[in-house]
């Protein structure tokens, strides 16, 4: 598989522990169930994280796993739980993309490690 599809993957599964948590705050009695969903899905995505490393330069790997993660999360629960992101913190959102893509774009070859 790609390295993009990988970083969708590791998205993916951030969202998911990410919502796991929120339900469990939501939802009375499931608390425990919700936390250990969350934890099963959030620390089964370290594999990727460490074979994103195994890859790519280190701080290429941590701000786009990490920075990515968090953007999915933020827009992810918006809508899961119907949230709306006022104008600054779109702003926020939009300098992390920003930022994300310079790492990404003006970083050390993809050779290095």
């Amino acid at each position: 598989m790609t390295l993009a599809i990988l970083l969708g993957v590791f998205w993916i599964l951030q969202v998911a522990a990410a919502a796991a948590f929120k339900y469990g705050s939501l939802t009375e009695g499931q608390w425990t169930n919700f936390f250990i969903i969350g934890n099963v899905v959030g620390l089964s995505s370290t594999w990727l994280l460490m074979h994103f490393y195994a890859k790519m330069p280190p701080n290429v790997a941590l701000s786009l796993s990490a920075g990515g993660a968090f953007l999915c999360s933020q827009l992810g629960l918006a809508l899961l739980f119907h949230a709306r992101p006022s104008a600054l913190q779109w702003v926020g959102v939009t300098v992390i993309l920003v930022g994300m893509l310079l790492v990404a774009g003006l970083g050390p070859s993809a050779g290095a490690k």
